[in-house]
Parts: C-alpha cells; structure tokens; sequence
C-alpha cells in the first residue's frame, strides 16, 4: 500500500468494492494507480451438502459497509479528506446468484437444501433470499435434461448465441434450478413479487435505497438499449439468456434478431424477463448511495455536487476478471492476464469481433467503457479452484495453519516427486467442463510426505492454467509468449516459478497485485476523466529454469492424473460432454500409480494423527 505524502495525488479519488467468494475488500486509489487506504473482510462459504456452495447475502451486504465504514476511518487518519472520494466501482464474483423479496429485501433464510417459509417481522408478508455460488454444482441434473432438449443434445448449442457451454457454473441454471425445485421461489417469480441478479444488482439495489432496478424491456426499444453491453456481472448472468454477440448490432434487422432470440431463449429456460435486471455497460451512473458514510450522495448521469459535502459519486460495475484485465491494462489484441485467487481465471483481449472456441474456452465481453464505447471481447478460461485447494489444506487436512505456509512447507522438497493433485471439488471447468469430475492426489508411495502434496497443490494450479493457454493458443492461432499475473496467490514466490517453469514462458507480476480492485478504480476514475493509458506497472519477472523434456513429461503425467479424475461421480451423460476435449490414457496405464480419492486421504491422516497420539501416550 502506498504511503500517503504531499505529493501524492489525492484531489479525486475512487473507492473500489472488490466483492469475492473468499473474502469483501474496500479500497481507496488515486489516478496513479497507488491505493491509500483497504480494509478487508474474510467470507464464509456454507457447503449443506455434496457439491453445494452458499453465502449469505446479508453477510455480504454487511461486510461491504462494515469495510467501507473502516477504509473512510483510515483515510482520515492519514489525514486525507474523505470529500476527495468523488467515485464508487463495484467487481465482484460474477455468476453466483440471488433471489429476494422486491418489497421487503429483508433475506430470512439463505440455505436452499429445502423449502421453508419464514415470517417476516411485518406478520402480513414473507419474504426470503436464496443464493447460488458460481462454484455449486447441484444444477448436474438440469444441465443435463436442457441439453437433452435440445435439438442436437450438444452442450456447445447455444454457443454462438451467447458464447458459453451448458454447464453448472453459469447463473442461468442456478435459476432454473430454483425455479424447478423451490417452490415459493417458482410461485412468487410467477406473480413478479420477487428480483433475481448477480452479487452487483444485490449491492447497487441495497446501496441505492432499493429503487435502482430496472427490469428488461420485453421490446428492443431503439439502438441504444442494445448497444449498452458491457461485461458487468448483470451481463455474465445474461451470458445464457441474451445474444450477447449481437448487442453491438446497429442495423434495424440484427436488432430484431437480437430479440428474437432473447426472447427464444427466455422460452427454453422458462425465466421471466421482469425478475431481471436491465444490461448496463461497465461504466456508467447507477443510483445514490443511501446509507453509511456515503449517506445521502446522488449518482445521477451527470456531475452532482452534494450540498455541503462537494463530493461526485457514481458507480462503475465490472465482474472481477474483467476488471483485472483493465487493471493490467491489457487494452491491445492478444495481451493476456491471469488472476490467482478462490480460482483461477485466465483473460486475453482478441479486439471487437468475438472468437468462438473449439477448444473448451468461453468467448465473454471483455469490457466496455460506457454506454457509448465500444464492447471489446475476450477469450477466457475458467478453473474453478486454486486458492480454495490451499484453503483446503488449511481447514480440511490441517497441514497448515495459514495460507502463506503452504510456500514454505512446499519448499521443504524439491519436487512433488510423483505426487499429482487434481483439486476438482466440484468438477473441472475448462477446458474440460466436466462435473463429474472429483479431486484425486495420486502418486503416493511411503516416502510422500505433507511437503509433497503441499507441492502438488501449488503445480496443479500452474498445470491448469497451462490447459487453458495451449487450448487459447489454438483458437487465437498463435502462442502467448508471456504472461501477466495478478491476484492473493501471486505473493507466493514459489507459485510463480513454477508457474513460468510449467509454462516455459516469462511471468510478469505487478509491483500492485491487487489489480481487480484497481481495474475497477481506474474504470470508475473514467468518470472523474483520469487518463487511461495502455502502458504497463513496473513488475517482476520469473523466467522458465525447467529443462524442457522435464517440463513435458511432467505435463503428461497431469494429464493422466486428470484423465482419472473424471467420471468418478458417475452421473455425466454422454451429450454433456460432447465436443469437449479430454486427453484419456491407455486403460493399462492405470494400473501403474497408487491413487488416492481426497475423503480416503483426509481418513488416512486422521488415523495416522490417532495412532502417532496413542504411541506417544504408551511410550510415556
């Protein structure tokens, strides 16, 4: 964090809310890029059962003005007056869910397992909250009954109308699942007395006093309201319900096509449009706050000086890849970042025409500056865990006892030495898209110690992220001969040198790695007319040491490692992975390494801990 002093420049500052799966962050950014003042929050995720994921929305909520509450103190502390705040931006986890009560907004319940209906304090109403995170996987069953109901049964269907492949990760069939299997949810989405959105629409709704929630328009109204397409988390929960790609249409015929198929897909889905929020771009005015130390400020379309206070607000909405892209400013045709944290989230820039993968990638809007700007899209690939795995073995296995040792336990080897972990929790993302995948470490012999599988925790996060390079590789047609790295994990030394000896390419980090709450800083700063340049932060380099033949044959043995993840649940039918590429191994090759499922190994340190304690006590 940078040192506030004279020469700091602190006339016009953005406050940026970073909201995550892991954890609520607020911080404070001037137009140099240096952040004054952060505070943040750990969060809780609630798992009721197999494959489930929940937060509370409530708690969400809180932390946000809990951390903006603390980050305002400590500017003033530094003697920074909070007026010079003059802009808000809003990233966050992008596909996870919510649904609310539109009258109340007062969440009573936020587990979803069953359906149970809670009173509110107003004895003549109900009202409830239900919360799906993107990493949940409940939805297996529904994917694979819509794509059985389509007309091909393949999972890629609907790519070319939103870019993205049926799969559990998406918000679409969270809603659908609620729809079918929550009954008040069902009946109330039915009579329009409740809201759907994404984490931005719930804070923007609670922060500016509940008003600021525009429905889709049931008609295509004129140009305008289809060219505002930005990459908002509003639009990834779009992803599967609108044809994004033609958002940027300006004739009167791809315009109408445009609806055609909005509303086709509104049909396949069975979604009420009037429970959804309207698509925004990136940066734009989205309401007033009403509460907190922001009490009483307008956002309003224009520059407003409240009375008595002469602070600008507005609001900037990115998802949290989108805005790290922008941190990395990563704004020229092939430049590539790839952010570390609860997962793993690979983003490169291919310009204003889509490119639709044949690979297992997603083809998403990358940003757009406001209303006006042009949408630039991207490639992405998605792994759904990194960090978590080293939460993991924090809270699970308990081999550590905070996130920063994994380093120096890993360091205690040289190398994994066999040892492979395929962290799929709740599944693979890409490029496989395989839900009935399960975490596997394989490799064990007697010498493999908690040092080892600490190792292969970190290798597996650098495995997975060379996955998706090669498939973005192949569909960009051409190789990304270095890489930009952001987010928690970077700080882990160790982490980037194996990523750049797995990758055998040059890994670039940031002196500020936290460039998702920057990216939506320096987006909401747009208001405020910074500048926006594409020239690049001073960073560290890691280069490849790996020998090649090294390098490889290890990459081989991830592969056969993955190959044995999957499948292992059993409930994958075949049109759910069509089209999908999965590098499968010679059945006689499976014979050749012990493996180990995750629930064994956690009953096998558990008895190896009890039988230690018991020696121990008999030796005494």
């Amino acid at each position: 964090m940078a040192s506030v002093n004279q020469n700091t420049a602190i006339s016009s500052l953005t406050l940026a809310i970073d909201q995550g799966t892991s954890s609520t962050r607020c911080s404070i950014w001037n137009h140099l890029g240096e952040c004054l003042a952060s505070h943040q929050i750990e969060l809780q995720g609630h798992y009721p059962s197999s494959g489930w994921m929940e937060h509370d929305p409530v708690e969400i909520l809180d932390q946000v003005y809990t951390c903006i509450e603390k980050v305002v103190k400590l500017l003033v502390e530094k003697k920074v007056n909070p007026a010079s705040v003059k802009a808000v931006g809003i990233t966050n986890q992008r596909e996870t869910t919510v649904v609310w009560d539109k009258t109340t907004g007062r969440p009573l319940h936020n587990a979803i397992a069953s359906v149970v209906n809670f009173p509110a304090k107003d004895d003549n109403c109900f009202c409830w909250q239900m919360k799906l995170v993107w990493q949940d996987t409940r939805t297996a069953s529904t994917v694979d009954r819509l794509i059985h109901d389509t007309p091909t049964q393949d999972m890629n269907y609907f790519q070319k109308r939103c870019g993205l492949p049926f799969s559990t990760y998406f918000s679409a069939l969270k809603l659908r699942w609620m729809l079918d299997n929550i009954a008040l949810v069902r009946e109330e989405a039915s009579a329009g007395r409740c809201l759907c959105g994404t984490i931005d629409s719930w804070l923007i709704w609670n922060m500016t006093g509940r008003t600021h929630f525009c429905p889709i328009k049931s008609h295509y109204a004129d140009e305008h309201q289809y060219t505002e397409m930005g990459p908002s988390t509003l639009q990834y929960f779009w992803l599967f319900l609108t044809n994004e790609m033609a958002y940027t249409a300006t004739t009167s015929a791809a315009l109408n096509q445009t609806y055609m198929d909005a509303q086709f897909l509104f049909s396949f889905f069975g979604v009420p449009m009037a429970i959804l929020p309207e698509i925004r771009s990136s940066a734009e005015v989205f309401g007033t706050i009403t509460s907190g130390p922001l009490l009483g400020i307008p956002i309003t379309a224009v520059s407003v000086i409240c009375f008595g206070m002469s602070m600008y607000f507005t609001f900037e909405c990115l998802g949290d890849q989108h805005a790290a892209l922008v941190g990395q400013k990563c704004f020229k045709i092939g430049e590539a970042k790839n952010t570390y944290g609860t997962g793993c989230f690979l983003l490169s820039n291919v310009g204003s025409k889509p490119v639709f993968s044949r690979h297992g990638l997603l083809t998403t809007v990358a940003y757009k500056l406001g209303p006006r700007a042009p949408c630039v899209y991207a490639l992405e690939g998605s792994i759904a865990v990194a960090g978590t795995s080293v939460r993991w073995l924090r809270d699970n296995l308990g081999i550590i006892s905070n996130a920063a040792e994994v380093e120096s336990l890993a360091k205690q080897v040289d190398s994994s030495h066999g040892v492979y972990f395929v962290p799929a929790f709740s599944g693979l993302l890409a490029p496989h898209w395989r839900y009935d995948a399960r975490g596997i470490i394989i490799g064990l012999t007697q010498y493999s110690t908690k040092a080892h599988i600490a190792r292969a925790t970190l290798e597996a996060v650098s495995y997975q992220t060379r996955e998706v390079l090669e498939a973005m590789a192949k569909d960009c047609g051409c190789a990304i001969t270095s890489l930009r790295v952001d987010g928690g994990m970077t700080a882990n030394k160790l982490l980037m040198q194996i990523q750049a000896d797995v990758l055998g390419v040059n890994v670039l980090r940031p002196a500020n790695i936290e460039t998702t709450s920057w990216g939506a800083a320096l987006a909401a700063g747009l208001y405020l007319e910074w500048p926006l340049s594409d020239e690049h932060a001073r960073a560290t380099t890691f280069y490849p040491e790996a020998p090649i033949d090294e390098r490889d044959e290890k990459y081989e043995f991830w592969k056969r490692a993955v190959a044995r993840s999957i499948g292992w649940t059993g409930e994958s039918s075949m049109p759910s992975s069509r089209n999908v590429p999965i590098q499968e191994s010679n059945p006689t090759e499976r014979l050749t390494l012990p493996a180990i499922h995750i629930s064994t190994l956690i009953l096998f340190l558990a008895t190896a801990s009890a039988l230690a304690f018991t020696t121990s006590k008999l030796n005494k």
